[in-house]
């Protein structure tokens, strides 16, 4: 446990980088007793299959435009596109390397959410953190 230093610099203040660090240990301590239930819990069981589903489909354009790219001789314009067409694919890029930027935004459903049963039941979609899913957007 950290104890506050009772040295005091001039003007009688206590030592505030030992009160900060002795304030942050319990805000970490609070956060990890508050720490949510896994996702299987909280993610509604039609969803499952649902989102597996969708990443299949993600993976599949991702390859599909990697593919495209790599076997066509493309003009500056159509390799800015399929850059971006990758890059918002791609998985690799999230905190974890487990989510794309188009599971939540998927050009084919307006960009939004394309898993029904999440877009009924929450607000919000699970991110890379699995475990920080909530139901506010």
């Amino acid at each position: 446990m950290y104890r506050i230093s009772r040295r005091r610099k001039r003007g009688g203040r206590p030592n505030v980088k030992s009160l900060w660090l002795a304030c942050m240990a319990v805000l970490m301590l609070v956060a990890a007793a508050m720490d949510s239930p896994p996702d299987r819990d909280r993610i509604p069981t039609a969803a499952r299959e649902e989102i597996k589903a969708v990443e299949l489909e993600i993976d599949r354009i991702e390859d599909e435009t990697l593919n495209r790219a790599q076997s066509s001789t493309l003009d500056r314009f159509q390799q800015i596109t399929r850059l971006g067409k990758l890059i918002f694919h791609d998985r690799e890029l999230s905190v974890n390397r487990n989510e794309s930027c188009s599971f939540c935004h998927m050009p084919e459903t307006g960009f939004t959410g394309p898993v029904s049963a999440l877009n009924q039941t929450t607000s919000a979609y699970p991110g890379s953190v699995r475990t920080r899913f909530s139901g506010r957007s």
